[in-house]
């Protein structure tokens, strides 16, 4: 998922807890799922270090000009 652009046209950004993620009609209702890589010693991310790591790494570079 990480080596296709983001979408085009208007996106949202849907950030599920640290434990239990998204709930499962939340899941159905979403076009794309991306999740991030976890290595190392980090079990977990916030929501807003993973709202950040998202917008940075998969939305932000497809909408520069």
């Amino acid at each position: 998922m990480y080596d296709r652009p983001c979408p085009p046209g208007r996106v949202a950004v849907v950030v599920g807890s640290e434990g239990e993620g998204l709930a499962r009609l939340t899941r159905e209702a979403c076009d794309a799922l991306v999740r991030l890589p976890m290595r190392g010693r980090v079990a977990s991310l916030n929501a807003a270090a993973s709202l950040a790591a998202v917008l940075y790494a998969y939305v932000l570079p497809s909408r520069r000009s």
